[in-house]
């Protein structure tokens, strides 16, 4: 201790003996060497925590691709049968989403009667789907149907032999499902001349499989009812029960069972757009 303060007395005095100028000198080092020591140190402590974020990061990354490589791993050992399902539900998955994606873009025409023969039958549709785009004064509409963009045909494409005594519906196809709403709008606001004799026909956008499910199990509650009144007083229409304000006489049909005389009244005025409806139901509780 007696040397230490010895020291520093001697410093202090060389201090004194030293010229003005020096002494600046030697304080503005001093002052110098200390921002330098603070910043290397703190620039240090940087660099330090960046190294330990880096090897955090590095840590995550090799884990994540650890469990990868263990899923793929699974997926290679799993069995043929399950990676078989797993592409046929996707296969299907596809399949179905390109049938409503189709769907969204058509229109379904029905009870519009067929010609002599087929392609008759042809040319009639042809110049009925003319004219009910032509009529309604959509330029949009009318443009693509000259470049052959809208289309119709029926549906199935061959008539079977055991639907002698029904017509096949007409599908149109259009391009755009924003087309196709505005040609439904427009078609079920009234029938153009060529179609105006078919009074049962109606327009309705393409049902799919579990709505046309529904569709058959309304229209047979229909024609059941109808039958028990003995008159046409329920409709289908949208997959929805309809009351007529003003009942009908039911068609008259050829001798059938009560069952096919049930099912063809529901159908006789599905959805034609003349009907004055006061009730509308999914599943009415009808009774007579």
């Amino acid at each position: 201790m007696a040397r230490g303060s010895q020291s520093k007395t001697a410093d202090r005095d060389q201090d004194k003996d030293l010229p003005l100028w020096a002494s600046i000198m030697l304080e503005q080092f001093a002052s110098s060497a200390d921002r330098i020591e603070k910043a290397l140190t703190s620039s240090l402590a940087k660099l330090t925590d960046g190294i330990e974020e880096v090897t955090r990061r590095q840590s995550e990354i090799i884990s994540r691709l650890d469990a990868l490589e263990e899923r793929v791993t699974s997926l290679q050992n799993s069995s043929p049968l399950d990676q078989n399902l797993l592409y046929s539900t996707l296969v299907k998955v596809k399949a179905d989403s390109d049938k409503i994606e189709g769907k969204l873009r058509r229109i379904t025409w029905v009870g519009i009667g067929e010609q002599a023969d087929e392609h008759s039958t042809k040319k009639f549709d042809q110049e009925a789907l003319r004219e009910v785009i032509l009529s309604s004064g959509d330029d949009e509409l009318i443009e693509e149907f000259s470049r052959g963009r809208i289309t119709a045909h029926r549906h199935p494409p061959v008539k079977q032999r055991n639907q002698a005594g029904r017509d096949r519906i007409i599908k149109i196809e259009l391009p755009s499902p924003a087309m196709k709403d505005r040609l439904l709008h427009h078609m079920k606001s009234g029938r153009q001349s060529l179609t105006r004799r078919f009074v049962h026909s109606y327009a309705r956008r393409d049902y799919t499989v579990e709505e046309l499910e529904l569709d058959r199990s309304l229209r047979k509650q229909a024609g059941l009812a109808n039958a028990k009144v003995g008159k046409l007083q329920y409709v289908v229409r949208d997959l929805q029960i309809h009351q007529l304000k003003n009942a009908r006489q039911l068609p008259h049909r050829g001798p059938t069972s009560f069952s096919e005389s049930a099912k063809a009244s529901s159908g006789s005025l599905v959805g034609s757009m003349d009907a004055s409806i006061v009730g509308t139901s999914r599943s009415p509780n009808i009774s007579p």
